[in-house]
C-alpha cells in the first residue's frame, strides 16, 4: 500500500465563506481522528476567494475507503450540507 493524497475543491460564495470555515473546523476531529488520517490543510483562493483546496494525506487508499464507509462519515459530510464539491481526485506520488 502507498501513500495517497486526496484534494477536495469548493466553490464557496462570498456569504457562505466564514460558516464554511467554521463547518470544517467543526468537522476536522472526525477526519483527524479517522486511522490512516496523516495530516490535512485547507487553502484559499488567491485569484479566485471563493475557491477553497482541501488536501488529506492517507496513509493508503484503502484507509480513505475505510474513512467513507465508517459511521463517522456520514457526521463529518453533515457539516457541508450545501456545499458544491467541484471536484474529488486522489493521487499517489510518481517516482522518477
Amino acid at each position: 500500500m502507498t501513500a495517497i493524497i486526496e484534494y477536495v475543491r469548493y466553490d464557496i460564495p462570498v456569504e457562505s465563506r466564514e460558516a464554511f470555515k467554521s463547518s470544517y473546523k467543526v468537522a476536522l476531529p472526525l477526519l483527524t481522528g479517522a486511522p490512516g488520517c496523516e495530516s490535512w490543510e485547507l487553502r484559499q483562493g488567491v485569484e479566485n476567494p471563493s475557491e477553497f483546496i482541501a488536501r488529506v494525506l492517507w496513509t493508503s487508499i484503502d484507509h480513505h475507503i475505510k474513512f467513507r464507509e465508517s459511521a463517522n462519515f456520514p457526521v463529518f459530510k453533515a457539516k457541508f450540507v450545501g456545499v458544491e464539491i467541484v471536484s474529488i481526485g486522489h493521487y499517489e506520488q510518481v517516482v522518477l
